[in-house]
């Protein structure tokens, strides 16, 4: 089932839930872009609403709703291109991911769609230092690579602090779901 707009300009209905993309990217301070940490992302969306209905980060369970996400994020001009946070996590146990949010919560992560190429970082997940969010990257998708799923998930880090790069420079937002 295609998703349609809901008259409001950035929330869309997919299935009977609603989703929107929140950019965390809206201004410079000391020559970067400010962010938000995994953290950030789940209080945030778990303080929005939609007609009364509760906000959660996006629990993405089905080819289907992957792809849906990933039309909305495909608009770069609105989207910019990068990792936007989900609803699950391995952080209580590494490797394990579970939804910590929305009516999933605590459920394992059944359906999953990881960056699965050899190049860049490898395979997803890889475990890396403080790498303990589920993010779906915008990038990266059925366009060019091996997904037929449409953007593929990353697992990556938390909050600022990793020696490579910052969270800025590669966490562009949050998928709110609305259930």
């Amino acid at each position: 089932m295609a998703g349609s707009a809901t008259g409001t300009g950035n929330i869309f209905e997919f299935n009977g839930h609603y989703y929107e993309v929140v950019h965390s990217q809206s201004e410079w301070i000391q020559n970067q872009f400010t962010a938000t940490n995994f953290q950030d992302s789940l209080d945030a969306a778990a303080s929005m609403s939609y007609n009364g209905i509760q906000g959660h980060l996006a629990t993405i369970t089905s080819a289907e709703e992957n792809q849906f996400v990933t039309t909305l994020l495909e608009d770069t001009v609105n989207n910019p291109t990068g990792h936007y946070y989900l609803g699950g996590s391995d952080r209580d146990n590494e490797g394990s991911f579970i939804w910590i949010a929305g009516p999933e919560s605590g459920q394992p992560v059944e359906y999953e769609n990881w960056w699965s190429e050899t190049f860049g970082s490898g395979p997803e997940p890889n475990g890396g230092f403080g790498e303990d969010a589920i993010t779906i990257d915008n990038y990266w998708n059925s366009s060019n690579t091996s997904s037929t799923d449409g953007a593929t998930w990353f697992d990556s880090t938390v909050a600022d602090g990793d020696t490579n790069f910052t969270m800025a420079e590669v966490s562009k937002g949050y998928v709110v779901e609305y259930t």
